[in-house]
């Protein structure tokens, strides 16, 4: 390109249109160059554009049906550290009911269930009524969880007197007094202590309360 502009230069022009081919010939050869290094400086400039980081999803954990926006934990992470009592240790037994509430009226302790709440669990007859579920208490202040009464079909609410002593026995956490304010779990499990009825091992989530008060 310089060759052709210093010759289109150095050429000489005897008239006003020689004058006039000439200077057109040395701007497009400025405008080809001119565009040329135009190019060059861009492609210089450009740099290499990473692909975007592939974004990731975590799943949303499992609810069971019927669960509500109730404090409930699931995991067996809620028995750490606690022993069992009375009754097969479910800590990793599946969840297949929910348990949405707990709370007391005069001795009794009540709970609140999904629909369908233990539909499919294995059953046992006593005393003419069908029962379906072990009442599960979590009492960490002595390392200790495990069945105190049985639950039937349907019921909500149990009398806490099985866990006094009495003349049948010590009660099922012997030595245990519960004080007020203390922090315990509830969940309901299916029946593991009677050989009458079909072995499953199925459970519900655990609500963690406060005892309303000194003593049972």
């Amino acid at each position: 390109m310089m060759l052709a502009l210093c010759a289109a230069l150095a050429g000489c022009a005897s008239t006003p249109e020689e004058q006039d081919a000439r200077r057109e010939a040395v701007a497009e050869i400025l405008d080809v160059a001119l565009a040329a290094y135009g190019e060059w400086n861009e492609s210089q400039n450009q740099t290499d554009t990473p692909p975007p980081s592939p974004v990731t999803t975590q799943p949303a954990p499992e609810v069971p049906a019927g669960a509500t926006t109730a404090p409930v934990h699931a995991g067996a992470a809620d028995f750490n550290g606690l022993k069992f009592r009375n009754s097969a240790d479910c800590r990793d037994w599946k969840i297949t009911a929910t348990v949405s509430g707990v709370g007391f009226r005069g001795g009794n302790i009540t709970w609140s269930e999904g629909a369908g709440s233990r539909a499919g669990w294995n059953q046992k007859s006593s005393g003419g009524k069908t029962i379906n579920g072990e009442c599960i208490l979590l009492i960490p202040s002595i390392g200790a969880a495990g069945m105190f009464d049985y639950a039937r079909v349907g019921q909500r609410e149990k009398i806490l007197s099985n866990l006094k002593p009495s003349h049948e026995g010590p009660g099922f956490f012997p030595g245990w007094v519960p004080k007020k304010g203390e922090r315990i779990g509830f969940c309901l499990a299916t029946i593991s202590r009677d050989r009458g009825a079909a072995k499953m091992q199925e459970r519900s989530n655990v609500v963690w309360f406060e005892w309303p008060r000194d003593g049972i």
